[in-house]
């Protein structure tokens, strides 16, 4: 067993530890586990999308507005004539 397995090991029986006891300070120590996690978990959502967004905006922008035009022309020529063509008086 290598000394990383061992740190894991032992990082897994003091969560189990921490998540089964009932004490107060077992409990005030979840709450600052979850609202750091969280934090992290947060903090990368957010670093994500911000890299995604300053990667792919102008692309992005110009896709969907390629897009938006295709389906005003397709609707404007195929779907609402078909469905206005006996309400046409």
């Amino acid at each position: 067993m290598t000394v990383a397995a061992s740190f894991w090991h032992l990082i897994a029986a003091v969560f189990n530890g921490l998540w089964k006891s009932r004490s107060h300070a077992a409990l005030m120590l979840r709450l600052i586990l979850m609202v750091t996690f969280s934090a992290i978990v947060v903090s990368a959502v957010t670093f994500g999308l911000w890299w995604i967004a300053s990667q792919t905006a102008v692309l992005l922008v110009i896709f969907l507005s390629a897009i938006g035009f295709i389906d005003v022309i397709f609707y404007s020529q195929w779907v609402r004539l078909a469905a206005l063509k006996d309400n046409l008086q």
